[in-house]
Order: C-alpha cells, then structure tokens, then sequence
C-alpha cells in the first residue's frame, strides 16, 4: 500500500545522506562550520546528487532560499523545498536530447567539436571555457573514438548515450 509519509521519509534520508557526504570535515572545520550546513558552493553537487539537473538559474533561487542572509552556508532543512521543486520537474528524455541536437545537427550526421564548443558557450546555461574544455575532452575521448583528422564529430545518439543516466527499472 502506497503511503506518502513513506515516500517524504525516504527522500528525507536519502537528503540527509548526499548532504553528509557534501560536508568536506576539514573545510568545515576551517571555515569554522557547524555540522548541519555545507558551503554554499556546494549546493548545485548537492543537487546534482539528488538526482536533479538544475540550471544556473534554478541554483541562485535555491541559494537564496536556502542562504537568505548571505552566511555562505546552506542547512538541510532550507535546502528541502527548492530540492523538492527540481525533483517534480520532469526529467530530461532522450528524445528531448535528441531534438535539441536535430535544432544545430540538419543534415543528422552529427556536431564537429567546434560547433560543439559554439552550442555549450553560447546558448543555455553557458559553459565557461575552462567547463568546454573538459567537456569537449571527455565527449572526445567517448564519442570520437576511431576518428582520424582535425574534425572530429559527435553523432547525437553517442552524445545523448553519454550524458542521460542509465535507464533504471522502477521499484515496486
């Protein structure tokens, strides 16, 4: 039998648990922390931890709900309410994926590294360069591999095999 107490205890343990592990003990203790908070600048790991794929955006609003003084640090309790709202989100689809790559990709065979770098830097939640770099090295070596040359391309289905999670089988 289905009980939603079950399913807010269960995401309250699991917070608790990725929140723990956010906690760097000797950072805290440098920083002078408490044991209830993590840095602020851990808050997005948090939530991508959870199982959310927040933007730039949906960070700052999660920072100012859970850091509203500006202390520079973020409890577990404030963090509930913003972590609940990404988590009702609906996640991202292959197909979603897809179709943003069939936008840039018309022809369908696949982005080269540079219309790669365009896309990430230019368009979203714009990735730094120092972010591309690492982001472009790690499709690279996933998504290029037996390509010879200077162009180098990325197909979407290797591209949306990379980036999605594992399908996994629901519980019951």
């Amino acid at each position: 039998k289905f009980h939603m107490a079950d399913v807010v205890d269960d995401l309250a343990l699991r917070a608790q648990e990725v929140f723990t592990a956010q906690q760097d003990k000797k950072v805290m203790k440098k920083l002078k922390l408490s044991s209830d908070c993590i840095p602020i600048d851990k808050l997005a790991d948090f939530l991508r931890a959870m199982g959310c794929n927040p933007s730039f955006s949906d960070i700052a609003q999660a920072t100012k709900h859970a850091d509203p003084s500006g202390e520079g640090v973020a409890r577990l309790p404030a963090l509930m309410a913003p972590l609940s709202a990404l988590l009702a989100k609906p996640p991202i689809t292959p197909e979603d994926l897809s179709a943003a790559m069939g936008v840039f990709d018309k022809d369908g065979k696949g982005l080269n590294l540079a219309e790669l770098r365009a896309i990430l830097s230019n368009f979203g939640d714009q990735m730094s360069p120092e972010e591309c770099d690492e982001y472009l090295a790690l499709l690279e070596e996933n998504c290029c591999v037996g390509q010879s040359g200077k162009i180098k391309t990325v197909s979407a289905e290797d591209f949306i095999t990379l980036v999605m999670p594992p399908a996994t089988e629901p519980t019951v």
